[in-house]
């Protein structure tokens, strides 16, 4: 099959949806598929013998539909899979209003919308997105939790809809299970280091794990975090908020930053660690991929509880959730899980057992049924 998929941010930017459809290209061509990427310039694409990847987009305004449909009718694509939202395309018209055009004037390409959220979406984000589900031929949602709230969208009934989910960006302890071989010195020996994972966002529970360490230290426990990720002050408001929360509460060595780092390089920091802490601010969701990075490579998570339907992960056996938005709460899950090996362990197994069904695996099979089903093959 030839399929084009279309997102906003590839790598090298820093976007989860981005290294998603980075993944996801490169498991379809394993598998077999004929994959092209369409996406902003800013991408600094590697040479590759088969994914073909066209980083032509300027700015995704509705005028620069004329752009992509340019580099489609070049790609002469049987199947075009946009995945919303990501980091580049800002707030552009262009891939809201793209599969009205393709309705009408390209109708023989097939059309499929990845949804990577829509739960939490205002009213106003959801109007925006009203012809691009209008006009798919298919809606590909995350969880179900976000699939129950686009069936109440009018404009999708029209549409079939199905949950795939998301998988790790960084690999699996199944396709890495050397990990660890290469050295990652932790930065202090006699402390008791825990692991986070992700970009620094407001999202991440920031003000919440930062406040849970300073109550930790308090309590003489000698406890610190490793972030793999990049602190960058300098260079971004909220990182500066951070950095400053860390300095106001005398945790400048008690947290580690490893800075951007290559995937095998993560998972050879993952390797040292056996309790991950992910306190989201709005609670665990499936949409989160550092959650689900974390759960492939076996790691006990420490998280947040959340009101929506988690259908793969359960309290106590996948993860151990806390009250959101408690600092205190955060700290007693983390001093009651550090005690208890047993727990870790069982943590540890439940993750990896959660994993298979967010393995890569599973999830290309499922897309490529999607196609096939589209293009009449099965």
């Amino acid at each position: 099959m030839k399929i084009c998929l279309i997102s906003g941010s590839y790598p090298n930017t820093r976007c989860g949806v981005g290294d998603q459809v980075r993944c996801l290209a490169e498991k379809l061509d394993i598998a077999g598929e004929s994959v092209s990427v369409i996406t902003s310039c800013q991408a600094e694409v590697k040479a590759s013998a088969h994914i073909k990847v066209y980083p032509e987009i300027d700015h995704w305004q509705a005028p620069g539909i004329k752009t992509i449909v340019r580099l489609l009718d070049r790609i002469q694509p049987e199947v075009v899979n946009l995945h919303y939202p990501s980091a580049g395309f800002e707030k552009g018209l262009a891939p809201n209003l793209l599969f009205a055009w393709l309705h009408w004037r390209r109708p023989q390409w097939r059309r499929v919308l990845t949804l990577h959220e829509y739960g939490t979406y205002t009213t106003k984000g959801r109007l925006r997105l009203w012809p691009a589900i209008r006009f798919a031929q298919r809606v590909i949602c995350t969880n179900q939790w976000d699939q129950s709230q686009v069936q109440q969208n009018h404009a999708a009934r029209t549409a079939g809809i199905q949950v795939i989910p998301l998988g790790s960006n960084v690999g699996s302890l199944e396709e890495n299970p050397a990990a660890g071989e290469r050295s990652f010195v932790l930065p202090d020996q006699q402390k008791t280091w825990l692991l986070h994972f992700g970009t620094v966002m407001p999202n991440k529970g920031w003000e919440i794990m930062l406040p849970a360490l300073r109550r930790l230290k308090n309590e003489q426990q000698n406890i610190g975090l490793v972030v793999v990720g990049a602190l960058e002050p300098q260079r971004y408001a909220y990182h500066k908020k951070v950095h400053d929360m860390i300095q106001s509460l005398g945790l400048s060595e008690d947290i580690h930053f490893t800075g951007y780092l290559a995937t095998d390089h993560i998972a050879d920091v993952f390797a040292k660690f056996s309790l991950a802490v992910q306190p989201y601010t709005e609670g665990v969701q499936l949409n989160r991929s550092s959650l689900i990075a974390l759960l492939a490579y076996g790691k006990a998570v420490i998280s947040t509880d959340s009101m929506l339907l988690l259908e793969q992960l359960t309290h106590g056996k996948h993860f151990w959730g806390v009250l959101p938005n408690d600092d205190k709460a955060l700290a007693e899950g983390i001093k009651l899980v550090l005690k208890d090996p047993v727990l870790i362990q069982r943590l540890q197994a439940g993750a990896l057992s959660a994993a298979q069904y967010f393995s890569w695996k599973r999830i290309v099979s499922l897309y490529r049924g999607v196609y096939q089903q589209l293009l009449g093959r099965v």
